[in-house]
């Protein structure tokens, strides 16, 4: 069980008892006890290794810990002769032991990483409450990355946004800028930012709109030498399914539906639909299976269609789908309900799961 040893080793420490011993105490509050730390009658051995670890329960021993500035929990030291010598940051209990056998200090953290806007050359322009109508006012076109300094995807895209910022440093009309938002948070705020990177579009801070692009240098500068162009930005739109689709057999016998289409097309039939996304490598496999049954169901005079629908691009129907991977197929039946298919993805056994639910029309 615990045991509170701030005294036991107070007079230890006094008494010089561990002048000859590498020692660990671990400074815990005693709801954050979390098993690394065995304390029981005073101090242990860590299997049979020349050291002791120990406990202290700060809340008994205030004075520990505030001879040793213990501000947060649980808080490891290392000492040898019975003076201090550095802390120990891990947890885990095989680090633990494997430092007591051979005590080194740690090598120190890494450099803390410079702020955004202390960084030397860059074309960017960093806002603030003050300066940030004021800039964007006097800018045509503007661009504002709303980050945060933690963020992942922001530390990736600041490089890109650097090199899209540098090609327009010439041009007095285009401005890049950024605002961090956990020092700015009420206009983050004012602009519904909900995650981060957000980038926003100004003109002259009355035209403002998302910026919906790639995050790449080559999709920043192609926006703002088109920022009334949709496709700015963007990579080109995938080819119709049509095309997607065609040169495996059976595929003139799909139907291809959209979020406007798969409502009035599914009514009062039996169609079975594969909810795919193009990259999808479980899709691609199955897609000659799938447009091969098409072309079965015609032969064999079974009252069912065979349907696709891209669920990267038409989200409204996808969303009411509630699919949860890809691909996932659904028989739609003539009466409006609805079946998952989960059955072997080859063309026979598919066959057969149509004609089953199809029978009492045959």
């Amino acid at each position: 069980g615990f045991l509170n040893c701030g005294e036991k080793i107070q007079k230890k420490m006094a008494s010089n008892y561990f002048s000859s011993q590498t020692f660990v105490p671990a400074f815990l509050l005693p709801l954050n006890f979390d098993g690394y730390c065995l304390c029981s009658s005073g101090c242990i051995h860590v299997q049979e290794v020349d050291g002791i670890l120990a406990a202290v329960d700060v809340t008994k021993s205030k004075s520990l810990g505030e001879r040793f500035g213990i501000t947060g929990y649980p808080s490891l030291k290392y000492f040898k002769d019975s003076e201090f010598v550095f802390d120990v940051s891990f947890r885990e209990e095989n680090k633990i032991i494997d430092f007591m056998k051979d005590p080194k200090k740690p090598p120190p953290p890494p450099p803390s990483e410079l702020p955004w806007n202390e960084e030397a050359d860059s074309e960017i322009i960093f806002l603030n409450d003050e300066n940030f109508k004021p800039i964007l006012k006097r800018k045509k076109h503007a661009l504002v990355m709303f980050y945060a300094p933690w963020c992942g995807h922001c530390k990736k895209a600041k490089p890109e946004y650097k090199l899209a910022a540098e090609n327009f440093k010439d041009d007095p009309k285009v401005v890049f800028t950024a605002l961090d938002c956990t020092l700015y948070n009420t206009i983050c705020s004012d602009y519904d930012v909900n995650g981060f990177p957000t980038f926003k579009y100004f003109s002259y801070f009355k035209t403002v709109k998302d910026y919906e692009g790639g995050r790449t240098a080559k999709h920043f500068i192609a926006f703002m030498e088109e920022p009334d162009n949709p496709q700015a930005g963007k990579e080109p739109p995938p080819p119709p399914p049509e095309v997607e689709w065609s040169g495996l057999e059976g595929s003139e016998d799909l139907v291809h539906l959209g979020d406007e289409s798969f409502e009035p097309f599914i009514q009062n039939r039996n169609v079975m639909v594969m909810y795919y996304a193009p990259w999808c490598g479980h899709c691609k496999k199955m897609k000659p299976v799938f447009a091969k049954v098409a072309k079965k169901l015609k032969e064999l005079a079974l009252p069912a269609e065979m349907a696709t629908l891209d669920a990267t691009i038409h989200h409204k129907v996808a969303k009411k789908s509630q699919l949860k991977g890809f691909p996932t197929i659904k028989f739609h039946k003539k009466d409006g309900s609805v079946l998952e298919y989960n059955g072997d993805r080859s063309s026979e056994d598919i066959i057969q799961f149509i004609r089953a639910q199809v029978r009492d029309e045959l």
